[in-house]
């Protein structure tokens, strides 16, 4: 699967760079940074992680894009930095839909975590849906699941969840939160999370997130989320 998804990725560049000419240029079609802070609720509420975070996507044709995402996370209980960067290669087949080959690296106490998956995302008039598969082999196997999704209530208020398995090598763990976003001008936006993790061993733990975000682009922002190991943990 691993060298199927790096020629899927291939494919998409390639394909970018056969279309470029029929595109007056290269542009930026989207971006987003932001920082958000997170903790546990729990008898680890010592345990908590603070981001900051930006996606850049170019287009080279209405059809195809290249999303690079980086972050860097601060985990407080334990005293530790990490970071995380992927590439997306990104097909547009009509119009509010989006389907996506990535790979990337997380890295955390000089330790590095490849993970590479798939991914896809639909806009619906007031519904955003977004859904991945990434798979990693550094250190012990593990495949991980996600679904997220929002409703927009109004032009300024939106509410959703998101849904995130990992299944490892005896290491299982599963998120759920509910989310709100809102608008605080056409570019900026404040969002909150509160849900649940539970990992195989520990007791689940509640958690809480806060974040602002800062998006750009006709498509207010980049096709796809950030992935990676990081981004599933609220705190540690």
């Amino acid at each position: 699967m691993k060298q199927w998804i790096f020629g899927a990725v291939a494919a998409l560049a390639a394909s970018t760079a056969l279309n470029a000419p029929m595109a007056q240029a290269a542009e930026v079609s989207g971006a987003q940074v932001g920082v958000s802070y997170s903790n546990l609720t729990g008898s680890a509420s010592d345990a908590n992680k603070l981001s900051a975070y930006g996606s850049l996507e170019v287009a080279f044709s209405p059809a195809f894009s290249v999303q690079g995402d980086m972050a860097l996370n601060h985990f407080g209980a334990v005293d530790l930095n990490g970071g995380m960067f992927a590439l997306h290669g990104v097909y547009h087949p009509m119009q509010g839909t989006a389907l996506g080959a990535f790979i990337g690296r997380d890295r955390l106490n000089s330790q590095n975590v490849n993970f590479y998956g798939l991914e896809a995302s639909q806009k619906l008039n007031m519904i955003d849906l977004e859904g991945y598969l990434w798979h990693s082999n550094s250190g012990s196997d593990g495949t991980a699941l996600g679904l997220s999704g929002s409703y927009a209530l109004n032009d300024r208020f939106s509410l959703g969840g998101r849904l995130d398995t990992l299944n490892g090598s005896g290491d299982d763990y599963n998120r759920i939160g509910v989310t709100a976003d809102y608008k605080l001008a056409s570019s900026y936006s404040v969002y909150g999370e509160v849900g649940r993790v539970d990992a195989q061993g520990v007791d689940a733990e509640g958690y809480i997130g806060l974040g602002v975000r800062a998006t750009f682009g006709a498509g207010q922002g980049t096709s796809f989320s950030q992935r990676g190991l990081q981004d599933l943990l609220p705190g540690l």
